[in-house]
């Protein structure tokens, strides 16, 4: 039930844990396109209830407009299907806190969030020498997410801004939970305070929306780890997503110098690498990975590796950053992560 225009599409017929058997868009033209990429048995709707209605659908990727998330998952938790949800929750402080106890009422179901770079190799390799003890305590993380300028992209961009919740929901969630994670932050390990500054490079329209089009973040939690994120939609040599973890044994760094491959280009304008365009680019066999990861859940009945909490708490401090963002202040939480009004 993901967008047919998405990248979930492409992982969903690749993967080799699972059988794409229906794809859905409530958009006509979505679906002729999508009839030229997939399987050729693939069983195409335009109703989500009709696709919920599929006996054979066992469990469906929702990737659709944030606002229909939530209506969308609770429909499907209700038809018995399986869910990867695309972040964010919901764009509604209020409906994502209440999400996760939605859930909680189809115990029998496997309803996974979608985090790409959690399932990218280096990511989760670095995950994995975390938790090895090699860094010790992990204390920072730094990092920075940059999409490439599309000029020919930017008015439907600005439409889907103006529903986007705003960029750290959007797009800077992604270095939330990632940092969260790295520094195996758990469920008793509250956030303390954030700060959050922006500005408009290019996209002037988002005044409109009190949104920036890059930004930067700091975030400290309670138990004294820190991170800290640039995200930003204006680079101009490609897509990068670049992480710092550091511990008290030394430091991993990832994709310092964001590259398309191994080659080198040296001729009249010096020496060069190309660069990605984009996050599919950069995340292609990570999205795969993920689906894998979720089949394989639903295959042995395993708990899901994302929780909803998790992505809930990554939330919580995206809307926090937004309002940090937007007033000026820093916006500090108890030590049971409820925000402290001034």
């Amino acid at each position: 039930m993901a967008s047919i225009r998405t990248p979930q599409r492409q992982a969903a017929y690749t993967s080799p844990l699972s059988k794409l058997v229906a794809a859905c868009d409530v958009f006509p033209p979505s679906v002729e396109n999508a009839k030229k990429y997939l399987p050729a048995d693939t069983v195409f709707y335009t109703d989500p209830n009709d696709l919920l209605s599929d006996a054979n659908v066992e469990a469906v990727i929702i990737a659709t407009a944030t606002e229909t998330h939530v209506p969308l998952c609770l429909a499907a938790m209700k038809a018995g299907k399986h869910i990867l949800l695309e972040k964010p929750i919901s764009t509604a402080w209020e409906i994502t806190a209440n999400f996760a106890a939605e859930v909680k009422k189809f115990p029998h179901l496997k309803v996974m969030m979608g985090m790409a770079r959690r399932f990218d190799d280096s990511y989760s390799d670095a995950k994995a020498r975390i938790d090895e003890g090699q860094l010790g305590r992990t204390y920072m993380v730094k990092a920075a997410s940059n999409d490439l300028f599309d000029p020919s992209t930017a008015d439907h961009f600005v439409k889907y801004a103006a529903k986007s919740g705003g960029i750290f929901l959007d797009a800077g969630i992604h270095d939330i939970d990632a940092a969260r994670w790295l520094l195996q932050i758990g469920e008793k390990d509250k956030v303390k305070k954030v700060f959050a500054i922006g500005t408009i490079v290019k996209f002037k329209d988002l005044a409109q929306f009190q949104d920036a089009d890059n930004a930067l973040a700091v975030v400290e939690f309670h138990n004294g780890k820190f991170f800290t994120f640039h995200t930003g939609r204006t680079t101009t040599h490609g897509h990068e997503c670049m992480c710092e973890i550091f511990g008290e044994n030394g430091r991993f760094t990832i994709n310092q110098n964001p590259r398309l491959n191994r080659l080198d280009i040296s001729d009249a304008h010096g020496v060069r690498a190309p660069s990605m365009s984009s996050f599919y680019e950069r995340l292609r066999e990570a999205f795969v990975h993920e689906l894998n990861a979720f089949s394989q859940c639903i295959l042995k009945d395993m708990a899901v590796p994302i929780s909803v909490g998790e992505v809930v708490e990554a939330e919580k401090i995206a809307h926090a950053l937004m309002r940090a963002f937007r007033t000026g202040e820093t916006v500090k939480f108890d030590s049971n992560g409820d925000t402290i009004d001034a």
